[in-house]
């Protein structure tokens, strides 16, 4: 797999400073384009109606809705300042599109176009951003793998200390596929085993070494954790790794937990999301 083309989601945030920040090093990186996408915030539904007969290049103008056109604008008129300013600093010129809907299903979408989406975990107005990470959910539909970057904490150059982790599953598989060119270039890596819940026992042994063979078939050298035989929470265990050895991207499989067993049980991935510790590459 190779990064040719990545795609970042845009928004008036200070946090999208910092996905724009990542996305440069990506390019750089790998000679990759930049592509944006800003998603208009949904109109709220109590003026929905009003809009029914609009086709997609009108514009609603009856007052109620002054607000949010005017919210739109500036939006918008921020998000060309922060790429001017990118492209006066770094030459680097990014294209960007506007689109309306669900934001969660425009990124799931456009991924299926692009190599890398790169995003936060939080989407403003999201009414199931308490259930399930928006994150989570557009790795699940998409086909490339997502990179969540916490507030003030881009990636960094080269992300030299990865650490991987690995539980026998097929997310878990797709993760670290997809996380190679990361990989290549990183100087430190570390897979961290954990079964998973409905993997053997005599299974996830011979996946360890399959996954270990794997890796080195790739010519990297990878350090081992096995933390089968903790009794301690999987995404504690991993928060005590990165904050210990200093890790600057965490790689995981995301998984397509239903809305109740979320909201219920929550996961370890949502935990690993909503402590924001440092960058985190998904995959399905």
């Amino acid at each position: 797999m190779s990064i040719r083309r990545v795609l970042v989601h845009l928004d008036d945030s200070n946090t999208c400073d910092d996905r724009l920040k990542t996305s440069l090093l990506i390019a750089n990186s790998f000679h990759a384009d930049i592509h944006g996408v800003y998603v208009e915030p949904q109109i709220p539904a109590s003026l929905a109606s009003e809009t029914n007969c609009m086709n997609e290049f009108s514009e609603p103008v009856t007052h109620e809705l002054t607000p949010h056109i005017e919210r739109v604008k500036q939006q918008k008129k921020s998000i060309e300042d922060k790429l001017e300013s990118i492209r006066q600093s770094s030459l680097q010129s990014i294209h960007w599109q506007s689109k309306r809907g669900n934001t969660r299903r425009v990124l799931s979408e456009l991924g299926l176009f692009n190599d890398l989406i790169i995003m936060t975990n939080e989407i403003d107005g999201d009414p199931l951003l308490q259930v399930k990470p928006p994150a989570t959910d557009i790795a699940v539909h998409t086909s490339c793998p997502v990179l969540v970057i916490p507030n003030n904490k881009p990636l960094k150059a080269s992300s030299n200390n990865v650490l991987l982790t690995w539980n026998g599953s097929v997310e878990s598989s797709s993760a670290i596929h997809q996380s190679l060119p990361f990989l290549t270039m990183a100087n430190n890596i570390t897979l961290f085993c954990a079964r998973g819940e409905h993997v053997s026992i005599t299974d996830y042994e011979a996946s360890k070494k399959s996954m270990l063979q794997y890796l080195h078939a790739h010519g990297l050298s990878i350090d081992m954790i096995d933390q089968d035989k903790s009794d301690k929470d999987i995404s504690e265990l991993l928060e005590q790794q990165i904050t210990n050895h200093h890790y600057d991207l965490l790689v995981t499989g995301a998984y397509d937990h239903s809305n109740i067993r979320e909201l219920l049980f929550s996961s370890t991935t949502k935990e690993l999301l909503d402590n924001e510790k440092i960058p985190l590459l998904l995959a399905h």
